[in-house]
């Protein structure tokens, strides 16, 4: 009897009628209260910062009515890029890491498919020089990408990650963790940006998506057939599957030289990445999130915001909020599992 409730439940999640439930009852409700409760104080922040700034100052993802942009000619990004490029060089990071990666002792936490033997991607980020640090974290919240994060995101968004991304050439050939499709299903919505610091061709691994926007957002879920379901594969799809779901025309991909850019929702587009295959990999990664996502906690609160030292820098309501809000995992956890309850199964 349990097991036929539970074969019911399945086929009805999977069902045209869920589907439209979704997408015009649950869905628009969950967003406004979303935008307007959950997130009541980073609507208010919006506001108030979108009152006076221009709104040509930003990258218009609106316009184009999807959640992903390609970037590939902006002046600031391509001087940014560099700035950093030149510090890696400066203090040698890339071999350091080669020689990280490559020991069989490098540790990702609990994470075995970036460890070890299989080790692909390290972050350089605190090694850089303490300005260059500084100056990122002052671009995280003072550039057109911010502004186009609060105007996509609808609430003011807070920096939820910061990294210089290393990818070197996958040793083993078979792709893994981040390299297979996959969402990043830690909160409703997010803004990432990837800004390219070495040039990014086939041959080193480059972040492709699904050019289609995803309707129902986080309550979309294509089902895994991976047995491996640790921290690293969890949820995450292999292409003989994916390709069941999607046609050829359906994936872009993230090419360009140093200083290209993509704006993506990493919540609610899949996706897959640095999967290199004959040369190493640079990017810039900033996350923009809001502060009920899973993937921040209060531990990390002043993760950021130390890199600055100027303290008229950080001495605003709306810096503060972007570099240190939190609400804390209890929040998160019961909203992880709202959406994981209303899921629709997608079918091949």
């Amino acid at each position: 009897m349990k097991q036929n409730i539970k074969t019911y439940l399945k086929g009805v999640r999977s069902s045209i009628f869920w589907y439209k439930f979704i997408k015009f009852f649950i869905k628009p409700i969950y967003s406004f209260f979303w935008e307007y409760l959950i997130n009541f104080e980073g609507k208010i922040l919006h506001i108030l910062f979108h009152s006076h700034k221009k709104l040509d100052h930003k990258y218009n993802l609106n316009k184009v009515g999807n959640d992903k942009l390609i970037i590939a000619n902006d002046v600031t990004l391509k001087n940014f890029s560099k700035k950093i490029y030149e510090n890696i060089l400066k203090k040698d990071l890339i071999q350091k890491s080669f020689e990280r990666l490559n020991s069989g002792t490098f540790n990702k936490n609990i994470n075995q498919y970036k460890s070890g033997s299989n080790a692909f991607v390290d972050d350089l980020f605190d090694e850089l020089d303490s300005e260059i640090k500084e100056d990122i974290v002052k671009f995280s919240i003072n550039n057109k990408v911010y502004l186009s994060a609060s105007k996509y995101l609808g609430v003011l968004p807070v920096v939820a990650k910061i990294n210089v991304n290393h990818n070197i050439v996958n040793k083993s050939k078979k792709p893994r963790a981040s390299m297979l499709w996959h969402k990043d299903d830690f909160g409703y919505k997010s803004l990432d940006l990837f800004l390219a610091i070495s040039d990014i061709d086939e041959n080193n691994g480059p972040l492709e998506f699904i050019k289609k926007k995803n309707l129902l957002g986080i309550f979309y879920k294509i089902p895994s057939d991976l047995k491996e379901q640790e921290p690293g594969q969890r949820n995450k799809i292999e292409e003989t599957q994916f390709s069941n779901y999607f046609n050829e025309q359906d994936f872009d991909k993230f090419l360009g030289k140093s200083g290209a850019a993509l704006l993506i929702d990493s919540f609610t587009t899949y996706h897959r990445g640095g999967n290199c295959k004959l040369k190493n990999r640079l990017m810039l990664r900033i996350s923009y999130q809001t502060p009920d996502a899973y993937s921040l906690s209060k531990k990390d609160k002043f993760i950021f915001s130390k890199h600055i030292k100027k303290k008229n820098t950080y001495n605003n309501i709306l810096s503060k909020y972007s570099l240190s809000k939190r609400y804390g995992s209890n929040l998160s956890k019961k909203l992880l599992q709202f959406y994981r309850i209303f899921h629709y199964k997608a079918n091949s």
